[in-house]
């Protein structure tokens, strides 16, 4: 962490300095990268599954009755999934 703090408040007036920091500061993303994907592989594993079944989709589609589909034609991919539910109804 101190090591973070001194990096961002680090002033290289040489161009060796601004080497050494772009080396450092390298080695800091890095490490970052790999603390973080150590941590999202963990919460991946530890997830519970999402249920996607009919029946829950079912129930989770009566909170998008509302809303104006019409206004996202053509750009459905950009839509959550969960607006892309689709109640069908039969015609008596």
């Amino acid at each position: 962490m101190k090591t973070d703090i001194s990096l961002a408040n680090k002033i290289n007036a040489t161009d060796t300095d601004v080497a050494t920091f772009h080396e450092k500061l390298q080695s800091a993303v890095k490490m970052a990268v790999s603390r973080c994907r150590v941590e999202r592989k963990r919460k991946r594993q530890d997830a519970q599954p999402m249920d996607v079944s009919d029946d829950t989709l079912r129930a989770a589609a009566h909170f998008t009755d509302a809303l104006p589909l019409a206004n996202y034609n053509g750009i459905l991919n950009l839509v959550p999934r969960l607006v892309n539910v689709v109640t069908v109804r039969t015609c008596t």
